[in-house]
């Protein structure tokens, strides 16, 4: 789960985002100097301890031509980000030649105690039925490295992970796919990794078609789920501790097209929001008031097309909560919304050198700044390829953070 940065107050939620969470206190730092990135690639979550002394993004190095993606591990040091060794899977188990490998998730417990989730794909010498076949890849940092966690339960093939998201070392929660048709949920306990069926929420014929791509862990009695059901409807699910149960989340949209839910973000006060996509290209956020969830349908929300990712918080200074919300506009590349008092508004998107740029999860600061991780491509590039990035909301503008390889 993730939270903000170094003026955070100790109580705030961390939140973990499918995509995605995000860390790191921006307005303690003085300005950031010319980013030059050594590395390319894409950052898809960003998290943090409750504290905010240790903050990390995830992601993955950019296919070229004599290389295949690897994962990519950003810390935060001081006024930076620097990357850090992380392991691959290549070589022993499946093959001799390598294999793709990507980071899509990341939960920050303690500075001993962080979990990523993504997946790999062997080749060489894996049959030609199995090609482009994903295995489940699950990470643990213990205060000094990044290794590998094998278990039974990530014995399977054609599983990808989405999401993690970590309330304590034992509780920590990790969805997924089944060759992108059938749900997987694994919880660590502190002693083992266990399967978690949904059966019991959603009934067998249920299973079929859904999607789960984020997780909110508030506590062991408090857990959150999104996604989509088999049937194109958002779907929202629910613990309280005894099992999983689904909870009824609006339709939005014209009859027949589909619609998803990306990201969930709860705050200690009990209410929260969702986040999603209706068709292809319109955004949609879901409001929970702690009884039920109703269609947040701003028309600034509805003009933001696909949002990726929330995040929200309660203000000790106001009653009402504040927070961001991130994702993609068609032609225009990136939105960003933030929360006040008043509702969602539209806020102008980042000035970042390049071409396209890709906003793929965002984490709100309690004192109104905003940390988003995602990537561009450089107008430069040769040959093209996205470079990732990493924004900071400094007095009510975006600014690019360095990255060191």
């Amino acid at each position: 789960m993730a939270i903000g940065g170094r003026h955070r107050a100790p109580w705030a939620p961390c939140i973990a985002v499918a995509c995605l969470a995000l860390a790191g206190c921006a307005s303690a730092r003085g300005p950031s100097p010319a980013v030059k990135p050594s590395v390319t690639g894409h950052l898809a979550s960003v998290s943090t301890t409750r504290s905010g002394s240790t903050a990390w993004a995830v992601g993955a190095t950019a296919l070229t031509s004599d290389a295949l993606p690897r994962t990519l591990i950003l810390r935060e040091s001081g006024d930076a980000w620097v990357r850090v060794i992380s392991p691959d899977v290549m070589g022993a188990q499946h093959n001799r030649s390598g294999a793709d490998n990507e980071l899509t998730g990341v939960s920050a417990v303690s500075k001993q105690d962080a979990w990523a989730v993504g997946y790999y794909t062997p080749y060489a010498e894996r049959a030609p039925s199995t090609e482009g076949e994903s295995w489940p890849l699950i990470l643990h940092w213990n205060g000094s490295v990044w290794t590998r966690v094998r278990a039974n339960v990530f014995t399977a093939g054609w599983v990808t992970l989405s999401a993690v998201s970590a309330d304590s070392p034992n509780d920590v929660w990790v969805v997924g796919a089944y060759r992108g048709a059938y749900p997987r949920v694994f919880h660590w306990n502190g002693d083992a990794w266990q399967s978690v069926s949904l059966q019991g929420a959603l009934g067998a014929g249920g299973l079929y078609g859904t999607s789960i791509s984020a997780v909110q862990a508030l506590g062991p009695a408090n857990e959150w789920m999104v996604g989509s059901s088999g049937g194109a409807s958002p779907l929202v699910l629910h613990s309280s501790g005894s099992a999983w149960t689904s909870v009824p989340a609006p339709r939005s949209g014209a009859e027949g097209v589909g619609s998803s839910l990306t990201s969930v973000s709860m705050t200690q006060s009990g209410v929260g929001w969702a986040s999603g996509v209706v068709g292809s290209n319109t955004g949609v956020l879901d409001y929970w008031n702690g009884k039920a969830w109703t269609s947040d349908s701003a028309s600034a929300v509805l003009a933001s097309g696909s949002l990726r990712s929330v995040s929200v918080f309660s203000s000790s200074s106001s009653s009402a909560p504040e927070g961001w919300a991130v994702g993609g506009v068609n032609s225009r590349g990136a939105a960003v919304l933030e929360l006040t008092g008043s509702g969602w508004t539209a806020v102008a998107t980042p000035s970042v050198r390049g071409g396209d740029l890709s906003l793929n999860a965002v984490v709100s600061i309690p004192n109104g700044g905003a940390e988003v991780v995602g990537s561009y491509v450089k107008s430069d590039a040769s040959p093209i390829a996205p470079s990732p990035l990493v924004l900071s909301w400094k007095s009510g503008k975006w600014e690019q953070e360095p990255i060191v390889a």
